[in-house]
């Protein structure tokens, strides 16, 4: 199994009645990659034969720019000044004395998802939240009154990529069939879950004890994915820091039946460990290693994603 990381989804946008070219192996750039240029910065959004197409700096997909190829050797064309009928969050870019003239010096850079999110976050930590922490009575007060998506995103380290992607523009993919499923269980989530219960069964909110829920503890729980065929049984999991590689303080893993709906049946297992609240502060990316009975399988989250963990 690979990596998971976060990717960056090139979409393609057309603009009206125009037809995609081929695309010649000859030209310096592709889909996704960052352009730069004296007065245009921007992320390329579909390559042409004579043309690539640009979506500069805080702009909407649709508000593209044509450079003409090869790089250097012609005017920008800018999008309309109008925005389109269906309305945008952001205004379209207008050119400036810089950017509407060629520049010799034009490139295209690969740029990995890390470098984008590096380049639109600033600061990169603690701009989102502070991560999992210790409860307070405040904090205890905003996990009862949690929803259930905000429970998600502060429980799932796939969902906390999610959320970090959007928050800064980019497109992602969520994980297709992982072996497994996990859940990040802190202080904060079981209280909000245990208040998500109440409200499904119309209880009143209950009475929780903040010492009682911080001496619970950080603890990762891991159980088989979907579909039969992908999930895998967990035996341990580690979070790797660089080079620092993180134990659990205890584990418990026990068999568990997952069935299909033609009745087939496979044995894996489920797994429970603990961790020091430390593990996933948000000081810097790690990933947290899922070892199978199989093979392995690795979540990446970076620094500012683990924000969004509670």
């Amino acid at each position: 199994m690979t990596i998971r990381r976060l990717s960056a989804i090139a979409a393609l946008v057309a603009f009206p009645g125009l037809a995609s070219a081929q695309q010649s192996n000859s030209i310096p750039c592709k889909e996704g990659d960052r352009y730069v240029a004296k007065g245009l910065q921007g992320r390329v959004r579909s390559v042409w034969d004579d043309q690539i197409r640009v979506q500069p700096d805080g702009a909407e997909p649709y508000d593209q720019v044509i450079v003409p190829l090869p790089l250097g050797s012609g005017r920008y064309v800018w999008p309309q000044a109008t925005a389109p009928a269906y309305g945008t969050a952001k205004p379209t870019p207008r050119p400036t004395p810089e950017s509407v003239a060629p520049d010799p010096a034009a490139k295209c850079d690969t740029e990995t998802v890390e470098q984008q999110v590096a380049r639109q976050l600033t600061p990169p930590v603690l701009r989102f939240g502070p991560g999992i922490g210790l409860l307070t009575p405040d904090l205890l007060k905003t996990a009862l009154a949690a929803t259930g998506s905000e429970v998600a995103t502060a429980s799932s380290p796939e969902l906390a990529n999610f959320a970090l992607a959007t928050a800064v523009g980019l497109s992602i993919d969520l994980p297709k069939d992982p072996p497994f499923n996990v859940t990040i269980l802190t202080p904060w989530v079981r209280a909000a879950l245990a208040g998500l219960e109440a409200k499904r069964k119309f209880e009143p909110v209950p009475a929780l004890s903040v010492d009682a829920l911080n001496r619970l503890g950080l603890s990762i729980e891991v159980s088989p994915g979907s579909p039969l065929t992908t999930a895998d049984a967990i035996e341990n999991v580690v979070i790797k820091r660089g080079e620092t590689v993180i134990r659990p303080l205890s584990r418990t893993v026990q068999p568990d039946t997952i069935q299909n709906a033609l009745g087939v049946k496979r044995e894996l297992s489920t797994g429970s460990f603990k961790f020091a609240m430390e593990a996933l502060r948000p000081t810097g990316d790690l990933t947290i290693v899922l070892v199978g009975r199989r093979q392995n399988y690795e979540i990446t989250l970076l620094q500012a994603a683990l924000t969004f963990l509670k």
